[in-house]
């Protein structure tokens, strides 16, 4: 959106955000989804102006009712569907109305960070689309609209990334989809079968134990499945 003046901590921004919010629902019934986006919505220390986004069938009504509220003292730039403003405060103010269907995409855009949209349009470009505001733009020009974020992230097989998490330092690689490895049934190992009989040397049937002297043997015999069959031969006790 537009760019930054000075500074505000977010407690204040915040502030001014939802008074803005709570004035404009009031003032324009017609809305559909109305909040905040930016570093705001990324809950950062410090932002240098407000970013509200708005969803509206009549997108000019909901813009013309926002350069009137009362917070407002005077009007930078207005269009059909964005305007900026600098409240009383001092504090600037950028609005954009998307239609309801662009809300999931336009809402996951403009709260950034920049550097998590651009990982983000990577890996959709990954898959042959290409991502903005509008939605996901597929090769033959069709589009995937979102009309909520947790849409946005299904579309490249991602769970829903917190706001706060949105600064490209290992969120994506976090929310990635574990696979876990499988195992075949010629992959199993047998248990051993140890025999324990007193006053007898015991050696269970393996290759890999060097042979004892003959005395007692124990031998497994697994089958193809899982479970295994056992046979254990008969056990002699040396003489004394």
């Amino acid at each position: 959106m537009a760019g930054r003046q000075r500074r505000i901590i977010m407690p204040s921004a915040l502030q001014y955000a939802e008074s803005l919010i709570a004035a404009l629902r009031e003032a324009a019934p017609s809305l559909e989804q109305l909040g905040y986006a930016g570093s705001l919505r990324r809950a950062t220390p410090t932002t240098g102006d407000i970013d509200l986004l708005a969803s509206a069938r009549d997108s000019a009504a909901v813009v013309a009712t926002f350069i009137s509220l009362p917070q407002v003292a005077r009007v930078e730039a207005q269009g059909d569907i964005k305007a900026s403003v600098i409240l009383q405060s001092g504090v600037r103010v950028d609005l954009l109305v998307v239609p309801p269907p662009h809300w999931g995409s336009a809402l996951h855009h403009f709260t950034g960070s920049k550097d998590h949209n651009i990982h983000f349009r990577r890996l959709a470009q990954e898959r042959g689309l290409s991502f903005s505001e509008n939605g996901f733009a597929r090769e033959d020009g069709s589009l995937i609209e979102c009309a909520d974020e947790s849409a946005v992230y299904a579309v490249l097989d991602l769970p829903f990334i917190a706001p706060e998490l949105r600064e490209d330092r290992g969120e994506f690689e976090a929310a990635a989809p574990v696979i876990c490895p499988t195992l075949s049934a010629s992959t199993i190992c047998a248990p051993i079968c140890i025999c324990i009989v007193p006053g007898a040397t015991v050696r269970p049937a393996s290759p890999l134990w060097p042979p004892p002297p003959q005395h007692v043997a124990c031998t497994i015999s697994p089958s193809p499945t899982i479970a295994p069959t056992w046979a254990l031969p008969a056990v002699s006790t040396p003489s004394a």
